[in-house]
């Protein structure tokens, strides 16, 4: 009975142990400032060699360091590098027995590869965070994440992987009593070319388990020795041979053979300073096992002394190295973490004001470059557009100018010129022949609207609609068949309404109308109207509204006079009461807007000082 106290200390020693670091090196902490700035790549190539020459603290400062700079802007290498820098810190706590910390940080590293579907990690990962579990007691859920890194390691093609969870596996379910499946792992493995001497040694232990949950003691133990001697011919670490001296040392436990117990026992805590403490505390447990089974043998007290020498030793590594340099190196680490952390986060609010600034130049550039863009095709369009005014300035000022110099501008083609009629050919005998072969411009429009009812007296009687030359004919003929209008006295008319038009200013006043004009040049409305529909084939609206235009025209190109007046005046001074009326027929005519017109006269001032009113 006064043995279970110490059962009890070596169960608590098999899960909390210490971790196997120096004070020295914990003390020997990094500038990780100095550090920040080095790329993740370098940062693990100096934790491995670190690792390689059993600095494991340096390493795991080396390691957090990569961790720590994790955030979702880094590129998929540098986040591969934080990943495995989380599953390399894990392992170095798993070999120290620090199972929580290696728990936690194979955690956050299986949580990065995941989310960033590092596959090449899971095997790995699977299999450690297997392993935790395992050391939890938890057997059901290390033998699921075993099983998960057998199929990744697998799709991977990491055969390195595969060979040790095949191994796990094998001690999984041979501890779950599942010996077929065992030995189906076993056959698996046997079939991979393996070449790594602690997966072969771990190998010759599964062989020897199988063989003694067969029934077959015999070859199970010579199994064990062949793992214990292949150990010490590759020079494997002391633990591999360890382990194998308290497998035999169970074994014959179990068959009650304790002198054989206590040998294998003996050779398992050899040179205890070397010896794993996972191994003290596991002889531990054995040897109180004995002592509760040879109470009042004459070995009792020397097994018993053994015992706590032993117990002594692993209680003191435990005192010395896991509250001493253990702790305080821990505490190191995450207190350097937390450095890391606001290191990284300082460098990424850094980078992320160097990125604002950058969108915001890009922004800019951008904007600038649309509005050089979008200023330049202004400046085109308004270039083409002040050269196709020109043109038509131009054009409409030559016209002008010709129409002028004439004594008697009555000619049907300056008329056609002036208002960009195109010219047919002559119809009948007496009328000026028109242009040929073309379609009407959009002046013309102003000249040949749709008719209206003929045969009104007090109306503007209308022009025939637009059509061929003989459509037109045949209309007047059918619109006029009854009148009494000779071709003689239609002529005579046709130079009075000329003389008057082109020799006075009463079209320019508001009120000119079809019955002022007949009263003019003596005759009536009827007779007037058909002169001006069968000669100039417009109604009589459009005849006044050419020579408004034309008059409009002459008064923007003189200067001098008129320079001073708006555009609503000189509208107004030519008939008109409508400005927007003035400025559609204006621009219909010309193929530009009264103001344009004036600015481009008022920029050839000189060229148009010749120029003479028309009354």
């Amino acid at each position: 009975m006064t043995s279970k106290p110490y059962t009890l200390t070596a169960l608590l020693f098999l899960w909390i142990t210490a971790g196997n670091v120096r004070a020295a090196e914990a003390q020997d902490m990094l500038n990780y400032r100095a550090l920040a700035d080095l790329p993740a790549k370098e940062l693990m190539a100096k934790a491995g060699q670190h690792l390689v020459q059993g600095h494991a603290d340096t390493a795991i400062a080396y390691y957090s360091l990569v961790a720590g700079m994790y955030n979702q802007r880094m590129s998929p290498k540098e986040k591969h590098y934080c990943a495995d820098a989380y599953l390399q810190i894990g392992k170095i706590h798993y070999d120290q027995n620090n199972l929580f910390q290696a728990f936690d940080n194979h955690l956050k590293g299986f949580q990065i590869a995941e989310n960033e579907h590092f596959e090449d990690l899971l095997p790995e990962m699977y299999k450690d965070l297997g392993r935790c579990y395992r050391a939890f007691l938890d057997n059901e859920k290390g033998r699921s994440y075993a099983l998960k890194a057998l199929h990744a390691a697998r799709e991977q093609g990491q055969t390195v992987n595969e060979i040790k969870v095949l191994n796990t596996l094998i001690g999984d379910y041979l501890h779950a009593g599942l010996l077929d499946s065992a030995k189906l792992f076993y056959r698996d493995i046997v079939n991979l070319p393996i070449e790594d001497p602690v997966a072969i040694c771990n190998l010759y232990s599964n062989s020897a388990l199988i063989a003694l949950a067969e029934g077959e003691t015999d070859t199970a133990i010579r199994r064990y020795h062949q793992c214990i001697r292949y150990a010490t011919e590759k020079n494997l670490e002391k633990k591999y041979k360890d382990v194998n001296y308290l497998n035999l040392a169970d074994l014959y436990f179990q068959n009650g053979i304790y002198d054989s117990t206590l040998k294998y026992i003996r050779l398992a805590t050899t040179d205890m300073a070397e010896t794993h403490t996972y191994i003290l505390t596991t002889a531990v447990q054995y040897l109180f096992l004995i002592l509760e089974n040879i109470e009042g043998s004459p070995r009792e007290e020397q097994i018993r002394k053994r015992t706590l020498e032993i117990a002594d030793t692993a209680f003191n590594r435990y005192l010395d190295e896991y509250y001493g340099s253990n702790i305080q190196f821990l505490y190191e680490i995450e207190k350097n973490r937390q450095e890391i952390e606001a290191l990284a986060l300082e460098k990424e609010m850094q980078s992320e004001k160097v990125r604002a600034a950058w969108r915001m130049t890009a922004f800019t550039g951008a904007t600038a470059l649309f509005l050089a863009t979008f200023l330049l095709i202004i400046y085109k369009q308004k270039r083409q557009l002040a050269k196709t005014n020109r043109e038509l300035f131009n054009k409409n000022k030559a016209i002008i100018e010709s129409e002028l110099q004439r004594k008697h501008p009555a000619s049907e083609r300056a008329w056609e010129q002036l208002w960009q009629i195109p010219e047919e050919k002559s119809r009948d005998k007496g009328r000026i022949p028109e242009g040929s072969g073309s379609e009407a411009s959009p002046a013309d429009q102003i000249g040949r609207t749709k008719p209206e009812a003929r045969g009104s007296n007090t109306g503007n009687p209308p022009a025939c609609q637009a059509g061929t030359p003989a459509e037109e004919e045949s209309n007047d003929k059918k619109a006029y068949s009854s009148s009494r209008l000779d071709e003689e006295t239609k002529m005579a008319l046709v130079q009075r309404i000329q003389n008057v038009m082109e020799n006075s200013s009463e079209y320019c006043q508001s009120d000119f109308d079809l019955n002022r004009l007949a009263e003019l040049v003596g005759s009536n409305t009827s007779y007037v109207s058909q002169a001006i529909n069968e000669y100039y084939h417009v109604n009589f609206r459009n005849l006044v509204n050419r020579y408004r235009i034309r008059e409009a025209q002459i008064r923007l190109l003189d200067t001098r006079k008129y320079g001073h007046l708006k555009i609503k005046a000189i509208a107004e001074s030519v008939g008109y009461k409508s400005m927007t009326n003035f400025i559609d027929l204006f621009k219909t005519a010309t193929g530009m807007t009264p103001s344009v017109y004036q600015k481009m006269a008022q920029t050839q001032t000189s060229e148009t000082a010749e120029i003479v009113p028309s009354v």
